[in-house]
């Protein structure tokens, strides 16, 4: 019944203890080599790492706690707290379950984090989109504009061509005209 509830708590990593200790990584390790010396066992991974349990930390802290005593060495206060625990090995099964279960639950959270940066993406490219629209309509706005604006002004061109032509006909066939009557 233990083992099986060593299966399901959750390993930290040397760092980990020795920030939740308030002591150095150097020290951690310390403690667990003499703790080992003593018979006890830590769980570790395929790279022969130590991971600790709720139950190491705890122990962890009671050496911690009896080292600072007047007159307790580090020795001491580890073969008081370790004195007849005994800890069952963790099964090779075991520990490959507990990695791909980590495993598992890193690649969920990676696979939030992708759902996420792409929902995000999504309502960007939405916004673009209604962005591009409306500049879209904005240039044929422009454009109709600027058609109906040359239309006008060749057509403003075009009446002052012909009003100049017109007026100067005019003069030609009052200049014609006014001459034929001087002549005579």
């Amino acid at each position: 019944m233990e083992n099986s509830t060593l299966d399901q708590e959750k390993a930290y990593w040397t760092r980990e203890v020795a920030e939740l200790l308030d002591i150095k990584e150097g020290t951690v390790r310390k403690y667990a080599r003499l703790m080992e010396e003593n018979g006890y066992n830590f769980h570790r991974n395929e790279h022969d790492q130590r991971g600790f349990f709720e139950r190491d930390i705890l122990l962890m802290k009671r050496i911690k706690a009896l080292s600072k005593t007047k007159g307790v060495t580090l020795e001491d206060a580890v073969n008081t707290v370790t004195k007849g625990i005994v800890v069952p090995e963790r099964d090779p099964m075991t520990h490959t379950v507990m990695n791909l279960q980590e495993e598992l639950e890193r690649s969920i959270e990676r696979h939030k984090q992708t759902m996420e940066a792409f929902i995000e993406l999504k309502n960007e490219n939405t916004e673009m989109k209604e962005l591009l629209i409306n500049l879209s309509e904005q240039m044929k706005q422009q454009q109709t504009y600027i058609e109906n604006s040359l239309e006008k002004r060749d057509q403003v061109l075009l009446e002052s061509i012909q009003k100049t032509l017109e007026q100067r006909r005019e003069e030609e066939n009052t200049g014609w005209f006014k001459k034929l009557f001087k002549s005579k």
